[in-house]
Parts: C-alpha cells; sequence; structure tokens
C-alpha cells in the first residue's frame, strides 16, 4: 500500500531583525532615515492646527518599521530624527514664547530652545534603541504589547517635560472615542493608538515577506476601537440626561487681547477697559459669575503682615470693584511687601464686599517664565537684558470657592486653575475633588497665534474628560468658552478678537474610574515594558544560531 503523502511543512518566516539591507546600502539607509523623519512629520499634521488627527493611525508606523530589529545604533538615531522633527515642529510655539518671555531676540532664543528640543528627544531616542535591539519574529502583538506600547507609554507620562503631551490628546475632536479617557486617562488613548500602529508596522513586514499578517493584533484593535465608541456614546447620553437636570450658570468672560508691554505701561488704561467690558457685559444680561482672564487686574493687591489686603494707589478709585452686580474671579498679582513675595494670583471678589473673600495663589509655576533656576548666578548683565522673566513665589494650597445667592442647592464650589495648571493631569484631577466645577483663567499671547492655542485647549478637554468635570476657561487671547464634562464645548469667542460674552454652564459631577484610581495604568506599562525588554532579549540570546 502506498504510503500517504505529507503536505511539506511551510518554510519558516525570517526574522525582520536578520533582513539584508540589500545591495545598495545607500539606498537602504536613506529610506530608513526617511522613514524615520517620515513618522516625525506625520504626528506633527494629527496635531490641532493641521485637522489632520486621522493620521495618528499611522504615523508611528514608519518609525517602528524602521528601527524594529536594527540594532541599538540605528534604533537610537532612528528616534532622536523622528523626536527632533516632532519637537521642533510640533512645538515651534515654544520658541516665540522664549523669545518673547526674555526680550532676547531669536539669538537668544534659539540658544535656549536648541537644548529644550534635545532634552524632549530623548524618549524617542530611548525607545528607538529598545526596539532596535529586538528579535521578535512574527510575533506582533508580543512585539508591541511588551515593548512599544508599554514603553512609550511610561515614557509619555513619567518623563519630565515642561510641557507634558499625550499622543492620545490628538483624538480630541473623536467625541465619541475619547470618553474612554475616564478609565485609563489619555494613556489610554495611546495605548490604542499605538496597537492600531503596531498593526500597520507588521502589514509592511508582511508585504516584504519579514512577517505573517498580524490577525491577532489587528482583531484586538478593531474590538478595542468598537468597544471605546460603544463606550462613548452610552457616556454622553447619560452625560446629556444629566447636565438637562442641572442648574444653570451663567458665566460672563472678558476677553481683553492685551499685550504684556501695554499692562506694564498703562495698567490703569487697561484696568479701566476692564472694568467698562464687565459693566457692558453684566447691564445686557443677569450672571452668576464673571472671569477675568490671568493678569488682568493689572492694578494687584498687597498684604501687610498682618494679612489685610489693599490696593496700590495708582489709579485712586478706578481700583475699586463698586460696580460689580456678581462674583468675580479676577486674574491678578499680589504681592507681600514684608517678605518679598510675589504672587500670580486670582482673587475673588464679591458684589458689595470688602475686602476679596479670597485668593488662590498658582501653585505650579512655569519654567522659565515664572521661575529660572540658577537666576540670581547669572551676570548681572545678562539678568537686567531678560525681560519678563522673573521669579515668583508658589503658592502650596488649593481653597474650593462657594457661589453665593439660590444658584442650586447647596451652592456650587468651584477652584481655579491658571494657565499652565490647567494642562497637568494629576493637578487638575486633585483639583476636581470636591468641586462641581473648576476655572481655568489663562494668558497665551506670549505665543503668539501659533499651534499652542489649539494644543492647549485640545488638552484641557481632554483633562474635563478625565475628571468629569465642567471647565470654565477665560483667556486673554481665546477661545474662551465652557468645556461640559464630556470634553465639548459648544460655543466659544473668536481669538485675537476684543470681547464680553456670557455662556452657560451646568455645575454635574460624574464618578470615573480614572478619578479614583489615576495613574496605575502607567505604572502598570512602566513594569511591563521593562520586562518586556529584558524577556525578548533573553529569548534572542536563547534562540539557536544568534
Amino acid at each position: 500500500m502506498a504510503s500517504a503523502r505529507r503536505t511539506p511543512p511551510e518554510p519558516p518566516v525570517p526574522d525582520f531583525a536578520t533582513r539584508s539591507p540589500g545591495s545598495d546600502v545607500r539606498a537602504h539607509r536613506a529610506v530608513y532615515l526617511a522613514a524615520c523623519a517620515l513618522a516625525g512629520v506625520l504626528l506633527v499634521l494629527s496635531y490641532p492646527r493641521y485637522g489632520l488627527d486621522w493620521l495618528v493611525w499611522i504615523a508611528f508606523a514608519p518609525f517602528f518599521w524602521a528601527v524594529t530589529g536594527a540594532g541599538w545604533r540605528r534604533g537610537l538615531i532612528g528616534g532622536f530624527i523622528a523626536g527632533v522633527i516632532l519637537e521642533a515642529c510640533g512645538f515651534s510655539w515654544v520658541l516665540d514664547a522664549m523669545m518673547n518671555f526674555t526680550g532676547l531676540g531669536l539669538a537668544g532664543g534659539l540658544a535656549m530652545y536648541t537644548p529644550w528640543v534635545l532634552y524632549e528627544t530623548v524618549p524617542w531616542a530611548a525607545l528607538g534603541l529598545c526596539l532596535g535591539l529586538q528579535r521578535t519574529g512574527d510575533r506582533p502583538l508580543l512585539a508591541g504589547a511588551l515593548v512599544a506600547i508599554p514603553l512609550w507609554i511610561a515614557l509619555e507620562h513619567y518623563y519630565p517635560r515642561v510641557f507634558p503631551w499625550h499622543v492620545g490628546v490628538a483624538l480630541g475632536e473623536r467625541i465619541s472615542l475619547v470618553q474612554a479617557a475616564d478609565l485609563l486617562g489619555a494613556s489610554g488613548l495611546t495605548a490604542v493608538i499605538l496597537l492600531v500602529n503596531v498593526v500597520f508596522t507588521f502589514a509592511l513586514f508582511r508585504v516584504q515577506r519579514l512577517a505573517r499578517f498580524p490577525a491577532a493584533s489587528a482583531a484586538a484593535a478593531a474590538v478595542i476601537l468598537v468597544a471605546a465608541n460603544i463606550y462613548g456614546a452610552v457616556r454622553l447620553a447619560e452625560i446629556d440626561r444629566t447636565l438637562l437636570a442641572a442648574a444653570e450658570i451663567h458665566v460672563g468672560m472678558i476677553q481683553p487681547v492685551t499685550r504684556p508691554e501695554e499692562r506694564a505701561r498703562q495698567p490703569a488704561v487697561v484696568f479701566s477697559r476692564m472694568t467698562q467690558f464687565t459693566q457692558v457685559l453684566q447691564a445686557k444680561e443677569p450672571l452668576d459669575l464673571i472671569l477675568w482672564p490671568e493678569g488682568a487686574d493689572t492694578i494687584g493687591f498687597r498684604l501687610d503682615g498682618r494679612g489685610r489686603v489693599g490696593r496700590p494707589a495708582i489709579a485712586g478709585d478706578i481700583a475699586t470693584f463698586e460696580w460689580l452686580a456678581a462674583p468675580l474671579v479676577a486674574g491678578t498679582w499680589v504681592t507681600i511687601p514684608s517678605s518679598g513675595a510675589v504672587y500670580n494670583s486670582a482673587a475673588y471678589i464679591l458684589p458689595r464686599t470688602w475686602p476679596p473673600a479670597g485668593f488662590y495663589y498658582k501653585n505650579i509655576r512655569l519654567l522659565f517664565g515664572e521661575y529660572v533656576p540658577f537666576l540670581d548666578n547669572l551676570p548681572a548683565w545678562l539678568r537686567e537684558r531678560i525681560g519678563y522673566v522673573g521669579t515668583i513665589t508658589a503658592g502650596t494650597e488649593s481653597p474650593a470657592f462657594m457661589l453665593p445667592g439660590s444658584v442650586g442647592d447647596p451652592a456650587p464650589r468651584f477652584r481655579i486653575l491658571i494657565c499652565y495648571e490647567g494642562i497637568l493631569a494629576d493637578y487638575v484631577r486633585r483639583s476636581a475633588a470636591g468641586a462641581d466645577f473648576l476655572v481655568n483663567i489663562t494668558e497665551d499671547i506670549w505665543y503668539g497665534d501659533t499651534s499652542h492655542i489649539g494644543q492647549h485647549l485640545q488638552v484641557l478637554r481632554i483633562r474635563a474628560i478625565e475628571s468629569r468635570i465642567a471647565i470654565a476657561r477665560a483667556t486673554n487671547i481665546g477661545p474662551s468658552g465652557v468645556i461640559d464634562p464630556a470634553g465639548r464645548m459648544p460655543a466659544a469667542t473668536t481669538k485675537f478678537t476684543r470681547t464680553a460674552r456670557a455662556f452657560s454652564l451646568r455645575p454635574a459631577r460624574f464618578e470615573s474610574f480614572y478619578t479614583r484610581a489615576g495613574h496605575y495604568f502607567p505604572l502598570f506599562c512602566l513594569g511591563l515594558g521593562l520586562a518586556g525588554v529584558a524577556w525578548l532579549r533573553f529569548r534572542a540570546t536563547r534562540r539557536p544560531g544568534t
């Protein structure tokens, strides 16, 4: 009897870590460099300014394709290339800020901006190095789940940055999808983006016959995306029902569009303008709260050694608030001459009541904007040339303020975030505890009409979703308006337009897993990423022939 014919086994898929660069080494190197650069460009285009957020789903793929298994040197260089393009182009507004803060011009700005870009590129170089060391064969889910995804999530969360940015924030306009941020924060959105990028990466390797099609990864990404959108739709319906039943608060916002030099030279004129805008707005419609942006009260306050509050006598009666018809949160400055302390502050002033009901002193200062390390050690000639950069005193408390009157029962409580503080996920989460809404007053004219405006607003919208709290945002240049607990901003002022406008806010709080658990997901990813690198390297050393 003839023996049964056996189907020969499929030949093993070659490990892409050993792929040959081909006969033309220079051409291969050019493709590798171009792929890393393309990743940086795609990520920049996915930012809010350009409206191409869909690019974020494929932006990492050229970088992963170029560096995975290519050796530590190529991984390091590839990460550096992608990172420099992203940081230098995506955050170019930092150069504007450095020039405007210091007054040192382009040369001085570049002298600070260049090392800043290199510092911000370190996470990219570290990720490229780790991926370059991997030999993962045809196991895309293993490579992504144990190395690329957790390492990047840990790096983007824990690496100290002046302006923290999560890749997941790019999805801010996908309202249903981003509701999942109340589970794992913006890091959870980043994880989904990276998983899809891993699928595209290994699809590229499949085209080259260097790996099998990543069916498991593709199925996992599809299931997660569908589940996230379903979850978002359910949460949106729940939020809308609760908001309709909540009391409505009318918040007036003044957007003065004043430049720093104008405030410094003509403080009384600027204050008079703020007063007139406010009086016109409160005469048109009843208001429950009025917001002035950061630094809008140019007169400021002084506290003596006994804590008594006074106003500098530079403008006579114009510096009073007797005309107020509603509570006012005014961005201002507080000085304590006895100690030399100067605070970037917000004053909470009630109608027909003096002194103010309370102050919030900015807790987290902006590096190189509100404090400079070792400033006193710089040469005197350099300190004199530096324009607006100085060192202010940091506050240590974040008091909750209460709206008076009959608006809601009990009266709504709110906390204040000054400018930069609104982008810090953990600080916003802690500020939201026990509050019914948050107030964010911002001064962002330092950055000009750049991509910073859209990025800053996009981050704030994700912060509202994470902590499920409404945020009333008043800025000097706009857009100003109210962000609801679902991250939506249905109405807003036009940027760089002087205006006074009222917005509706419904102070309703919602429980979220993120507010209870905090940042355990990035911590878990840090451990998983480090363990994954070690384990995959161990597999490579144990593999025969390696």
